[in-house]
C-alpha cells in the first residue's frame, strides 16, 4: 500500500500545482472531469475515494487531514516515496470539487454553514461545526442541524403554522361581500382527458360577461357552510369529478352527473375550450344550457342486399337527428344548439357510443344478419324501437291464417327476498312483458315475414290493474319489465290472495307461485260453503271447504 504525508499545508490555499512538488507524475494537472470519482465513504477531514473506470480498476485511496498535514493512502502497489497518480488525481479532485473540499477546508466550510446560521441566530457562534453538520447523498450536498430540536427563526412560518387564525366577523363578511359571481364550467382534465366540473367566480360586465380574472373555488370548503341536504350533496358531486380518472360508466358517477346536471342553485354554465386557452378566462368560457337528455332511440334495418344497413336517430326538439349528425361531448353529453344534454340511461349511451365508433352506419352481411337479429336486435328491442323496414304489417288473410289471441299472465319469480311481478301478454303463441318494446313477427304460409300490431290500448289495461294493486308499483314504472315487493310486504296482511282475486276476476292467469322459496301457502282464498237440512226433531249440516277448484271437504 502505497502511504504519503505532505505536511505544513494548507487545504484553503493548496493548489495543484503545489502537488507537482510531491510526485513525479503531471498528467492529473489535465484532468478536469471529476464526475467518475466519489466518496465511498466522507466526514470532516476524512475520505474514502474510489472511481468508476472502464478502463482498469481503480484502486482505493484516503485522504486524512490532521492540523496541517494531508495523510493519503492508496491500496495500489506504488513503491516511490512521493504521491501515486491516483493519490494526486484525488487530491485535485478535492480542491476543484466544491461539494468534496468543503469536508477538509475550514474556511469554506465556516462560511457556507454562515448562510444558514443565520436562520437560527447562529451566525456568531466561534465553531459552526458543533450545530451542523454536511451529508452528501447521490452527489447533492445538504447542511443539516446537528441538534434536531434546534429551530429556524421564521416568523412567517410562526404566523401561518402556529398562531390562531380566526378571522373578525367584520373581516368574513369583507370576504364573502366578494361582489362575485359564482359559476358552474365543464371541461376536460388538464392531462386526462376526463370530464370535469369547477366552481369559478368572476366579476360581471355591465353587459352580463364575464370579467378577468376568473378564480377557482374550492367546492369541499362550501361543503360545511351548506344547509341543505340537495347543495351539500351538489358541491360533493362537483368534487368527486375534480379527482375523476374513470374511463368507464359506474353507478355513483352516473348519480353525481344527475345531481349537477339538476344544478340545484341555480348557477349560470360555462363551457371551457382547452383550445382556446388552457386556463379558464372570459375569452376560453362559453355560457352554454345544461339539461338532461329526454329522447328515445331509434334503430331502423334497411335490407340493401347483400347487406342489412342499420342506423339510428334520437329525437331532439321533435326532430328525428341521425346519429351521424349527433355531436358528443365529454363522454356523456350531446352537444345542440350550445346545450349540453346528459345522457342519464347508460344503456342509451352505450349504443350512441357504439355507432359513433363505427361510422354511425352498421353493415351486417346476410349471412350473419339472422344470428346478429336473434342474439342483439332482439334484446335492444326490450329498450328501445327498431323499425324492421323490409317487414310489412300482417293483411288480415295473413292474420285470419293463425290464431292470435290475446291472453294475459303474470309470472311470479323471487330473487332473494324479493319477488319479481312480470305482467306478459300473449299474442297466440308469443309472450312479450307488457314493457317491452319488443315487436311480434311471424310468417305466412309462403315463408314471408309480417309484423303483428300490439294492442296498447289492452296492455295499458292490464299495466293499470296490475300497479293499482299496491302503492310501491307507482314508483316502479321507470326501468324495469317488473314490478317487485320484498316477501315480507308480498305475504303481508294476505295482500297476494286480495290481489290474486282481482287478477283471475278479470281472466288473469298467474303462474310461479309454487315455485317461490318456503312457500306452503295456497294462493286461493279458502271458500267455506255449509248446508244444514232438517226433519221434526233432527238436522244435519254438511261442511265444504276449498281452495279455488280443490274440494278438501
Amino acid at each position: 500500500m502505497a502511504e504519503y504525508i505532505l505536511e505544513n499545508i494548507n487545504i484553503s490555499t493548496l493548489s495543484v500545482y503545489d502537488l507537482l512538488k510531491h510526485t513525479t507524475e503531471s498528467s492529473f494537472v489535465e484532468i478536469t472531469d471529476f464526475h467518475e470519482v466519489y466518496p465511498v465513504t466522507i466526514e470532516n477531514n476524512m475520505g474514502i475515494f474510489t472511481k468508476e473506470s472502464s478502463l482498469h480498476d481503480f484502486p482505493i485511496v484516503t485522504i486524512s487531514r490532521i492540523h496541517h498535514s494531508l495523510i493519503c493512502s492508496c491500496t495500489c502497489d506504488n513503491s516511490k516515496p512521493q504521491l501515486c497518480a491516483h493519490q494526486a488525481e484525488i487530491i485535485h479532485c478535492i480542491l476543484e470539487e466544491k461539494k468534496y473540499r468543503i469536508f477538509f477546508d475550514d474556511i469554506l466550510r465556516k462560511k457556507t454553514f454562515l448562510s444558514k446560521a443565520k436562520g437560527y441566530g447562529l451566525e456568531n457562534e466561534p465553531d459552526l461545526d458543533h450545530y451542523f453538520q454536511l451529508e452528501l447523498t447521490e452527489g447533492k450536498l445538504e447542511i443539516l442541524p446537528r441538534i434536531k430540536e434546534m429551530l429556524t427563526m421564521d416568523e412567517q412560518m410562526f404566523q401561518r403554522d402556529l398562531l390562531p387564525q380566526v378571522l373578525s366577523k367584520l373581516d368574513e363578511l369583507a370576504v364573502q361581500e366578494t361582489g362575485k359571481k359564482q359559476i358552474l364550467a365543464i371541461g376536460k382534465h388538464r392531462y386526462y382527458n376526463h370530464l370535469v366540473f369547477s366552481l369559478m367566480e368572476a366579476e360581471i360586465t355591465q353587459t352580463g360577461k364575464l370579467k378577468n380574472p376568473v378564480t377557482a373555488v374550492d367546492a369541499m370548503q362550501l361543503i360545511w357552510k351548506a344547509e341543505k341536504p340537495l347543495d351539500i350533496k351538489f358541491y360533493t358531486a362537483i368534487s368527486s369529478f375534480q379527482n375523476n380518472y374513470n374511463e368507464e360508466y359506474n353507478a355513483s358517477e352516473m348519480e353525481a352527473l344527475k345531481l349537477i346536471v339538476k344544478n340545484p342553485l341555480g348557477l349560470d354554465v360555462y363551457y371551457h375550450d382547452r383550445e382556446i386557452a388552457e386556463t379558464m378566462s372570459a375569452k376560453s368560457l362559453t355560457q352554454v344550457t345544461l339539461n338532461t337528455l329526454n329522447t328515445n332511440i331509434q334503430l331502423s334495418v334497411f335490407k340493401k342486399d347483400p347487406f342489412f344497413e342499420i342506423t339510428g336517430e334520437l329525437l331532439l326538439n321533435d326532430l328525428l337527428v341521425p346519429f351521424k349528425n349527433i355531436i358528443l361531448r365529454n363522454e356523456y353529453f350531446i352537444y345542440n344548439n350550445n346545450t349540453f344534454s346528459l345522457i342519464d340511461h347508460p344503456d342509451m349511451l352505450r349504443i350512441i357510443k357504439f355507432f359513433k365508433a363505427n361510422n354511425e352506419i352498421l353493415l351486417i352481411h346476410s349471412s350473419k344478419y339472422e344470428g346478429f337479429m336473434k342474439q342483439i336486435l332482439s334484446n335492444l328491442e326490450e329498450h328501445i324501437n327498431i323499425n324492421y323496414s323490409y317487414i310489412q304489417t300482417a293483411t288480415k288473410v295473413q292474420l285470419e291464417e293463425k290464431n292470435f289471441q290475446i291472453e294475459r299472465v303474470i309470472y311470479l319469480r323471487q330473487q332473494e327476498n324479493y319477488i319479481g311481478i312480470t305482467p306478459v301478454m300473449k299474442y297466440g303463441q308469443v309472450e312479450v312483458p307488457v314493457y317491452s318494446r319488443k315487436q311480434i313477427f311471424d310468417t305466412d304460409q309462403n315463408g314471408n315475414p309480417f309484423k303483428i300490431e300490439r294492442n296498447d290500448a289492452a296492455e295499458a289495461r292490464f299495466t293499470s290493474l296490475v300497479m293499482q294493486q299496491h302503492p310501491d308499483f307507482e314508483e316502479q314504472m321507470d326501468g324495469y319489465q317488473y314490478f317487485y315487493l320484498h316477501r315480507e310486504k308480498f305475504l303481508d296482511n294476505n295482500w297476494f290472495l286480495n290481489a290474486f282475486e282481482v287478477w283471475r276476476n278479470e281472466g288473469i292467469v298467474i303462474l310461479g307461485f309454487n315455485d317461490l322459496k318456503n312457500n306452503k301457502l295456497n294462493p286461493h282464498r279458502a271458500k267455506i260453503n255449509i248446508q244444514i237440512t232438517s226433519g221434526l226433531d233432527w238436522f244435519n249440516a254438511k261442511l265444504k271447504v276449498g281452495f279455488g277448484q280443490k274440494k278438501l271437504l
